[in-house]
């Protein structure tokens, strides 16, 4: 963890690392002045592990492995929110906390207002494929296995109509969360994409698939995706190492991907086998519908 007190260190370090930026004063102190891009998530002094619970929940954070920056008045509360942050999961180093004197702040370094920005990232498997995606007209969108729906609530907030499929009803209302904070809405629907009879049946535009894998469910996916839709997917990739991943079972082999799309049905836009942003292994791959 490393703290930032002077704005010429913040400055600094803004410029060189590029941080996300969560500034946890109150909504009143934000709105007088704030860095531009920062998020507003007040969090109150002395906070209990439920109320952090409450005002920092996973899914409106960026990924684990991303650097994070904390904005405080007071950099005891910074550090405090930046241990509670380490203590679930998050890599010590790429939390950083930052309390300066935000009276003294440098001509032109603050705007005012309020903010409609996230911090969240959409899956980069996704966004960096945006130009292949058909057009919103093209039809609806499934996210099979959406998780707290990040991709989902991306393509919505870029005019797709979206639904987002996950057997966990806790997982969808992270999703309509994240939604509600772009002022975007989307379709949830709660199903075992393990159970054949819980498949969404479209047709789709696109169906995206990220680390989550069902074989039967992928193999099924020229019924689903219309003619002249795409679907996306990156999933883990088994590899001996010693990063933790699923079992076996719910990662793609080397080269699994070939097989999966036949050529028949589906012309092949991007394929990949590298790693993630995490350090973990995986397989990503871009295919288009034939017909």
């Amino acid at each position: 963890m490393s703290e930032t007190k002077t704005w010429q260190e913040l400055l600094v370090r803004l410029a060189d690392q590029r941080p996300a930026l969560l500034d946890i004063r109150s909504a009143e102190e934000f709105v007088r002045g704030h860095l531009p891009g920062a998020v507003n998530k007040p969090v109150p002094v002395g906070a209990s592990d439920a109320d952090l619970a409450a005002a920092l929940p996973s899914h409106v954070l960026p990924p684990r492995h991303a650097v994070l920056m904390i904005l405080a008045a007071e950099s005891e509360v910074a550090e405090c929110i930046a241990a509670w942050l380490r203590h679930r999961g998050r890599i010590e180093i790429s939390v950083m906390t930052a309390a300066p004197d935000w009276a003294a702040a440098p001509d032109g370094v603050l705007v005012q207002g309020a903010e409609n920005t996230v911090l969240w990232e959409a899956p980069p498997w996704l966004t960096g494929h945006v130009d292949l995606l058909p057009a919103p007209s093209h039809g609806p969108v499934v996210d099979l296995g959406c998780g707290s729906g990040r991709a989902a609530v991306w393509l919505a907030a870029r005019g797709y109509e979206v639904c987002a499929v996950d057997r966990h009803p806790e997982a969808l209302e992270w999703a309509v969360d994240l939604a509600t904070d772009l002022g975007v809405s989307l379709e949830t629907l709660c199903a075992d994409l393990t159970v054949e009879s819980d498949w969404p049946g479209g047709p789709w535009s696109v169906a995206v698939m990220l680390r989550f894998l069902h074989r039967p469910l992928v193999d099924a996916l020229p019924d689903l995706v219309r003619p002249g839709g795409v679907v996306v997917l990156r999933t883990f990739r088994w590899v001996e190492g010693a990063w933790t991943l699923p079992r076996r079972q719910f990662c793609l082999e080397q080269g699994e991907l070939n097989t999966l799309f036949d050529d028949r049905d589906w012309e092949i836009l991007d394929l990949r086998e590298d790693d993630d942003a995490d350090g973990r292994p995986g397989a990503g791959i871009v295919a288009r519908r034939r017909g």
